[in-house]
């Protein structure tokens, strides 16, 4: 990866679903992806869903009339993304003095730079993506709900919201996506494209095998030696 560059990840989890464009000039794919993952410089690297499997939209809007629909709500492949939103609180009324606090919500899908090595000074346990300019390498951590995952020991999903509500769940087999990386108006993905089409068959594919108990590994906090001595005087 190069400086001045954006680095686009499509995902495809749901395999009825997705958008087969995705804001690009020359390039659409065969399958329908769920998510777009933007890596750039930090104010716009972002993870944003296909508008149809928008739950947030979906249930405040559609179900709870809570905030305004948009035209492509429940309709699919329409080219849009959204960013992915979580509530703060509903629209509520003070008692006594009469005060509306309107509904209010803040986006879960920014993504924050910089590094999780425990050994760098400038680690981060917040961050969610690291660019190595030198080894052209982007490491990104992607929580499982943030793409639309309920149970991803047993590789359960969200199912279709629109035509089966809240509660539809699916299980898959694999996750597919490709890489694109966009500079100066140019176009390059990381698998073969005919006619500016990204084929399914092309597609790179992640999956793995289902758990009880998820793999962990512990370690001591640096706040660690200042505990064990507090403890030890008494």
């Amino acid at each position: 990866m190069e400086k001045n560059q954006t680095t686009l990840i499509l995902l495809n989890t749901h395999p009825a679903q997705g958008n087969t464009t995705h804001g690009l000039e020359n390039l659409t794919t065969e399958e329908g992806m769920e998510y777009l993952i933007r890596i750039g410089n930090e104010d716009e690297s972002r993870i944003l869903v296909d508008s149809y499997y928008d739950v947030h939209q979906y249930l405040y809007a559609h179900k709870l009339g809570m905030i305004d629909k948009k035209n492509a709500d429940g309709k699919k492949d329409q080219g849009i993304y959204d960013e992915l939103r979580l509530p703060l609180n509903k629209e509520l009324t003070v008692p006594f003095t009469g005060e509306v606090i309107p509904f209010s919500d803040y986006e879960t899908g920014k993504l924050r730079e910089g590094t999780t090595d425990l050994n760098s000074a400038a680690y981060d346990s917040l961050a969610d993506y690291k660019i190595s300019y030198e080894e052209g390498v982007v490491e990104v951590r992607i929580p499982w709900q943030l793409i639309g995952f309920t149970d991803p020991s047993t590789m359960e999903i969200m199912g279709d919201v629109y035509k089966d509500g809240i509660e539809s769940r699916l299980n898959i087999n694999e996750i597919s996506f490709v890489g694109i990386s966009v500079k100066s108006g140019k176009e390059s993905t990381s698998v073969n494209t005919q006619n500016g089409i990204i084929r399914k068959d092309e597609l790179h594919t992640y999956t793995w095998n289902e758990w009880t108990e998820p793999v962990v590994k512990e370690r001591l906090k640096e706040s660690y030696p200042i505990i064990r001595e507090l403890f030890s005087r008494y």
